[in-house]
């Protein structure tokens, strides 16, 4: 009987770990002893047991490299994306459980920069010497936006953390995405024809161009010249929210405002609505509160002033009172002046014809200067009497006792109320006539209606 190809096919079959095996044993016997490689950094990473992970490239070609986290201390250089090293590899290894192969380092020196850290170097001092990243032109963020634009990847964890971040902080703002590939050939024009096109929208208040962490290439687009001078040219405030915290772009430097990632970018684009009512609230409170006490000074103002204001003839008269007595003592000082200052200059010139050895020279300036002085101090008198006799002529006229040199007279009952209406009396009710020249008592015998001044009662007297 014959035997099945595929059986016979099946029995000569290489099991996985018989291969693994022999690729090991395989680096093994090429690689006995330690040597040498040259490449460039990319995709450094850090784990939190302190080894580093990163790749060695050059051109179409890289391997993975690991440093233990005891051998990172002896390293001569601290590696970095970009950089182009030599490194000293202590083992090649195949590990079996994910298949990938991957080399031990315990030294590395460098050897000077790498293509990519030489290019960004470049961009960046070309970039500068324009001042697209001189902090004068950036500007500020909105303070309520009304939509966000977000430039970023259709899918992935970076729309997710930006919409669940502004659902969580202020839910009935908009969100405007405008997909474009971050990473890959075509993603610079892709992301700047982007931003490009959200600046079409008038709705659109500020924009948030992000993406997630990755090694230096992942995130090159973010370094290209179209992606930098489309951000410069923004007319909508930037965010910039490339990578991680540790990753940088020249997309950072020109964007108004750079965020460590994308959730910290919703953030800074929109506040907390629960905030921001609260911080109303308590503005509202203070109002009502500042309002208030307003209205209580006006009110305990305008009680102090009914005082004053509840009976102004007698106001009238205290004023006059005061003003005539400061005008008596205001003369008083005016006609006491002139001696005092004939004195004064008297002694003065007494003093200068003793010190000065020529009197009849200055004698005559003295008595000169002392004329002067006593004709001053003479027509300041007169101005100040002048303008006395004025204000009290202006008091006189302002005063309500000046009614009754007229022929007038103030009438009041027997409680000290100013009669005002004739129908507000009673007949046989006593009054207080006050006149221009004394008082007299009288008491109402009739009352009229309406009275012409110029008529006479029945009995000859007017009323």
């Amino acid at each position: 009987m014959g035997t099945d190809p595929s059986t016979r096919d099946r029995r000569r079959a290489v099991s996985i770990r018989r291969f693994v095996t022999r690729i090991q044993v395989g680096l093994e016997e090429s690689f006995p002893g330690k040597f040498w490689i040259e490449g460039e950094v990319s995709g450094l990473s850090t784990s939190p047991q302190g080894h580093l992970y990163f790749s060695l490239k050059e051109e179409k070609a890289q391997v993975s490299v690991v440093v233990w986290a005891s051998r990172v201390s002896g390293l001569a250089v601290k590696p970095a994306d970009g950089m182009a090293v030599v490194a000293r590899v202590a083992k090649v290894d195949f590990y079996g459980p994910s298949g990938r192969l991957s080399l031990h380092l315990d030294g590395l020196e460098a050897c000077g920069e790498g293509q990519i850290a030489r290019q960004l170097e470049a961009n960046r001092k070309k970039f500068q010497a324009e001042g697209l990243f001189a902090e004068a032109r950036k500007r500020a963020l909105p303070f309520l936006p009304r939509t966000i634009g977000v430039v970023t990847a259709r899918q992935g964890a970076v729309i997710h953390d930006i919409r669940r971040t502004i659902e969580l902080r202020f839910p009935e703002r908009r969100i405007l995405l405008r997909p474009a590939r971050v990473q890959g050939p075509g993603a610079a024009r892709d992301i700047a024809e982007a931003i490009d096109d959200l600046n079409q929208q008038p709705e659109v208040d500020v924009l948030i161009i992000g993406r997630g962490g990755g090694s230096v290439e992942d995130l090159w687009a973010f370094n290209e010249e179209a992606v930098v001078r489309a951000i410069a040219r923004s007319e909508i405030p930037v965010i910039s929210a490339v990578g991680h915290e540790s990753d940088w772009s020249l997309a950072d430097a020109v964007a108004d405002v750079r965020a460590a990632t994308p959730t910290a970018a919703a953030q800074m684009a929109v506040p907390i609505r629960v905030e921001l009512e609260n911080e109303v609230a308590q503005l509202a409170r203070r109002l009502d509160t500042a309002v208030a006490a307003g209205l209580e000074k006006r009110r305990r103002f305008l009680e102090r002033a009914a005082v004053v204001l509840r009976d102004p003839e007698r106001l009238v008269v205290e004023r006059r009172s005061q003003l005539g007595g400061v005008a008596g003592r205001l003369r008083g000082a005016l006609l006491a002046l002139t001696p005092a200052r004939r004195r004064d200059l008297e002694l003065f010139g007494r003093m200068l014809r003793e010190r000065l050895p020529r009197p009849e020279v200055h004698g005559h300036r003295l008595d000169d200067l002392s004329r002067r002085m006593l004709q001053s101090i003479s027509k300041q008198t007169d101005r100040e009497g002048t303008r006395l006799a004025s204000l009290g002529a202006q008091l006189d006229a302002l005063s309500p006792l000046a009614v009754l040199d007229r022929g007038f007279a103030l009438a009041r009952r027997s409680d000290g109320s100013i009669v005002r209406e004739a129908a507000s009396l009673k007949p046989s009710e006593s009054l207080h006539l006050r006149l221009a020249q004394g008082a007299v008592s009288a008491r109402v015998e009739k009352i009229f209606d309406t009275v012409d001044v110029d008529e006479e009662n029945d009995d000859g007297k007017e009323i």
